[in-house]
């Protein structure tokens, strides 16, 4: 072997970063040793106390055979989640649950995956202020079925920087979709992990870090069934949503979903048989008189979509916009739903991706096109907002606020102009 091959061994061991874990148990057992030593000073205890540092010397020894050999197996262990000690395993009844106590200003700065004792875990991590918080803050979570669902509430919250992990959090094989769902409280962030199938599951808090432990897997003696769904018609994960689980929610088991199409909506209730769902159908359209429906489901099938009536015209209307067709900046690639905010009003409408600029559609006027703004007049900035992303829109002095867009979207706009963070 060269010698510029051993300097380049030697500079990789010396990088290699020995976990602060390992060095804290080497430190215990020595100074445990110390203290039985001053405390007995007899030959025979001396044997048991050379046995325990031996124990922490062969560890160490152990594991620095391994850097040797691979340092990958180094690399490996810095992705180990840190879990903390055991506050109490959850007791579920009807397939809900709570823990936690009363913090503010936390960040949900984490969500990690990995594998142990025959469970798949997904451990939610906590900060506040870049540090690992002590405790969780007081939180809520729920287990649904058709699709079977956990929801989580945690108080709170002001971040969610996880969602920068939820495309990671998919690859766990029991995970079939996972995303924020909008709220009306700002200390209150909620997210939804939607499962592939029916699943055995047990949930842990933790503390010193404080994190939240779900351990999943297959609930092979589940036998599925029908249910019918009492739900809204689907929006934009926004405000109007909030605002229409708010209203049935006090009497109800509402819960927030996502349909076929990414729109969202309300789900009031679900009975066994259709029977129920239709009498509590009848009971509500004396109450209310927004539109509710009945949709039958089972399993993992996905909700279908029933986008509300502005939303649903705009996007069968796409292609027959009256623009002039023989522009390319008028020819449109991607429609999205989102809420406007824009002179201290706010409406609903669709975000549209052109060749060259953006059209602005609002929903509750005839007229189909508010605003086509071209990329080089305008300044585009991505916010991170409650639920979702946001988008700043700068021209001529004026701004438009965006809101309900999601990663997909920046996806697609990054491949025309620019957007700054």
């Amino acid at each position: 072997m060269d010698k510029n091959s051993l300097t380049d061994l030697k500079k990789e061991y010396e990088e290699i970063e020995i976990p602060s874990e390992l060095n804290n148990m080497v430190q215990i057992g020595v100074e445990r040793g110390r203290a039985e030593m001053n405390k007995h000073n007899r030959n025979r205890r001396r044997k048991e106390i050379m046995k325990v540092c031996a124990s922490f010397t062969v560890a160490l020894t152990l594991f620095t055979a391994g850097v040797n050999m691979s340092p990958a197996f180094a690399d490996s262990l810095k992705n180990i989640p840190i879990v903390g000690k055991l506050v109490k395993v959850l007791q579920f009844n009807n397939g809900k649950s709570g823990g936690g106590s009363i913090t503010d200003r936390t960040d949900i700065s984490a969500i990690e995956s990995f594998e142990k004792e025959g469970y798949e875990n997904i451990i939610i991590n906590f900060s506040q202020d870049g540090q690992l918080q002590e405790n969780v803050g007081a939180f809520k979570v729920r287990y649904d079925e058709n699709p079977y669902t956990m929801t989580f509430e945690i108080g709170g919250a002001r971040r969610i920087s996880a969602k920068e992990n939820f495309e990671k959090i998919l690859e766990n094989k029991y995970v079939k979709d996972i995303y924020t769902i909008i709220t009306l409280d700002d200390s209150l962030i909620r997210f939804v992990i939607e499962f592939e199938g029916p699943v055995e599951y047990k949930v842990k808090e933790m503390k010193d870090p404080a994190s939240i432990i779900i351990g999943l897997k297959k609930d092979k003696n589940y036998e599925e069934k029908k249910t019918y769904s009492l739900r809204t018609e689907s929006y934009p994960n926004g405000e109007t949503l909030g605002i229409l689980e708010e209203e049935f929610m006090p009497n109800n088991e509402t819960r927030i979903l996502k349909d076929e199409n990414g729109l969202f909506f309300v789900e009031i209730q679900s009975f066994e048989t259709k029977k129920e769902a239709e009498n509590k159908l009848e009971e509500l359209s004396k109450l209310t008189d927004k539109v509710i429906l009945i949709e039958e489901r089972i399993g993992i099938k996905e909700p279908e979509s029933y986008p509300v009536e502005g939303i649903n015209n705009e996007i069968n209307n796409k292609n027959s916009k009256e623009l002039n067709s023989n522009d390319d900046s008028f020819k449109g690639l991607s429609l999205y739903p989102v809420s406007i905010y824009e002179d201290d009003n706010q409406y609903y409408g669709n975000l549209e991706i052109l060749e060259k600029g953006l059209n602005i559609y609002n929903e509750d006027t005839k007229e189909k096109v508010v605003h086509y703004l071209e990329y080089e007049n305008i300044k585009l900035t991505k916010l991170l907002g409650e639920a979702s992303y946001n988008l700043e829109i700068k021209y001529d002095h004026k701004t438009i606020i965006i809101s309900g867009l999601y990663s997909d979207f920046f996806k697609e706009l990054d491949k025309h102009t620019e957007v700054k963070e």
